[in-house]
């Protein structure tokens, strides 16, 4: 059974999400019988922080700095009321300086993988406590910068309503639960695909033209700025602004629930991780337990054990490759157009040295020159050197001014678009989602991406299966996704890496077709394919990309066959 991402509740289900919001909201202090609700309030804000963890996870950034950030947006805000700022410009100027640091701690570790991501996130939140103990003067020391003004809305006509115990935590919930609901909202739609693509992918979507860093920066903002509104909220609620944000315990709680949470989001994360701080702060004491480990400790201890007994699971679900087989449509059937953007465009391919990525030494020496509209063939052994070769000229080809490429006879608008071998549509994105991303990319008006996208999805027989994963399709319906995906970019030059590798007869021969009439509307095709029948038919001409020799005389061959 194929896994569905989830998609954003319609009217009818946020409607019915805003009801029960509103009678939890209200529910909750008669329920706890009117006693001391300042550690629940905490553990709403707590929520909040999880929620943003969920967000950067969403674009492949996890990040260990939530709590800190939450922490530095109660100081921020704290001192800010103290000095004499309204409690709602001081809270919106903490959360404001939490979404900046998190975009900022992003930035610095942008050529950073995952894990080393998240090390670096926690060094910075562990350097942030540091900062606090290097400053009791300012910062109030061990025991905290207190007392800090309750949160309080001012009036017309001078006066401030101050809220109780009860009406802090109305505020809370409210505010946090409307947060959480947002950004829950962001991640499922088009924004947060343009997310998902740039964290499962960021090479792809670089090609595509979707800017993997900007949006991870986005998403790490995003989450910054939850985790600000839940720490700005705290330091109000409880009084004090406390160093133990940048505790290392601290840190791990939003993170642990956003992995728990999968693919549940930002709402099922605030779920976990304010029920998490619950367990530590209120249910744990009302059971007697005085430690050691600390109740809040033990709570975080809970959490990462289920955490780790969970993540196989996770991570087989997140695996799970070719589920769902959709056949393949008639390939005579009329294709949709394809128009360049910026007009047919030839490529000049000049002595480009083909360099394995870990290698020194090039694995040949190509030359092309291939006519607007023209199919060119590229061959060759296993290890000549065409995938990489192709690589290198649709980089070449995207970073401009390399002298061996030349995408020409067409505006600067034109772009060169490699089809790779391997996916089909971005691992973290829908089909309905990544079609509209590649029809946006392709520079087409906002009002027409939906229709372009869903023009190929009709074409290829993908109706069945819009809101299902990339990942979760059999392997020719993914092919089937990544061309419609590519020629959605619009590209004047489509660099083919075996497009027919591994395919049924069905699925092969709309393929075929399919590139065909991409050739016939004014695109390039180079195509690197090991049949070679097939390539004969598709087209006109072939090079034949050989290893060059090892010794000092070897002569690179790339002479067309």
């Amino acid at each position: 059974m194929s896994r569905v991402a989830l998609r954003p509740p319609g009217p009818r289900s946020w409607l019915v999400l805003l009801v029960l919001v509103v009678a939890g909201v209200a529910a909750t202090p008669a329920l706890l019988g009117g006693s001391d609700l300042t550690d629940v309030s905490l553990a709403v804000t707590r929520a909040a922080m999880a929620a943003g963890a969920a967000v950067a996870l969403s674009a492949g950034r996890p990040s260990l700095a939530m709590a800190g950030l939450g922490g530095a947006a109660g100081y921020t805000s704290a001192l800010a009321a103290i000095h004499g700022w309204p409690v709602p410009l001081a809270i919106s100027a903490g959360a404001a300086l939490a979404a900046f640091g998190a975009a900022t701690l992003g930035l610095l570790g942008a050529r950073l993988g995952a894990a080393a991501f998240a090390a670096f996130t926690l060094v910075a939140t562990l350097a942030g406590g540091a900062l606090l103990a290097a400053l009791p003067g300012v910062f109030g020391g061990s025991g905290g910068l207190q007392p800090v003004p309750p949160l309080s809305f001012p009036l017309p006509g001078g006066d401030t309503l101050t809220f109780s115990e009860v009406g802090t935590l109305h505020v809370t919930l409210t505010a946090c639960a409307l947060a959480v609901a947002v950004a829950a909202l962001l991640v499922q739609a088009l924004p947060g695909a343009r997310w998902r693509a740039a964290g499962s992918d960021p090479e792809r979507s670089a090609d595509a033209g979707l800017h993997p860093l900007r949006s991870g920066l986005a998403a790490l903002a995003t989450g910054g700025l939850l985790a600000g509104i839940g720490g700005a909220l705290g330091v109000h609620a409880a009084g004090v602004a406390s160093p133990s944000a940048f505790s290392a315990d601290a840190a791990v709680v939003p993170l642990l629930a956003a992995l728990l949470a999968g693919r549940g989001g930002p709402a099922l994360a605030a779920l976990i991780g304010g029920a998490t701080a619950a367990l530590g702060l209120r249910v744990l004491p009302n059971l007697g337990w005085s430690g050691p480990p600390s109740a809040d400790a033990l709570a975080t201890g809970i959490l990462a054990a289920a955490t780790l007994l969970a993540l196989p699971a996770l991570l087989r679900r997140g695996g799970v490759r070719g589920e769902r087989v959709l056949p393949a449509p008639p390939p005579e059937a009329p294709w949709p157009g394809v128009a360049p953007q910026g007009g047919p465009a030839g490529l000049r391919v000049t002595a480009l040295a083909v360099v394995p990525e870990r290698g020194a030494a090039p694995l040949a020496v190509l030359d092309l020159d291939v006519l607007p509209g023209a199919v060119h063939g590229l061959a060759g052994p296993n290890g000549a050197g065409k995938s990489t070769a192709l690589r290198a000229v649709a980089t070449g080809a995207r970073h401009g001014g390399e002298q061996a490429v030349r995408v020409h006879g067409a505006s600067q608008d034109a772009r060169a678009v490699l089809l790779p071998q391997a996916g089909g549509g971005w691992p973290g994105t829908t089909v309905e989602e990544t079609l509209r991303l590649a029809a946006r990319a392709g520079h087409r008006p906002r009002g027409e991406t939906r229709r372009a996208a869903g023009t190929w999805i009709a074409r290829l027989g993908l109706t069945g299966a819009t809101g299902a994963l990339c990942e979760t399709l059999s392997h020719g319906a993914r092919r089937r996704v990544e061309l419609a995906r590519v020629l959605l970019l619009r590209p004047a030059v489509l660099l083919c890496d075996e497009p027919l590798a591994g395919l049924g007869d069905a699925d092969r021969a709309l393929v075929l077709a399919c590139l065909r009439a991409a050739a016939a509307d004014g695109v390039t095709l180079v195509v690197a394919e090991h049949d070679r029948a097939s390539l004969s038919r598709l087209a006109a001409a072939t090079t034949e990309l050989r290893p060059l020799d090892p010794g000092p005389a070897a002569a690179p061959d790339g002479a067309p066959a």
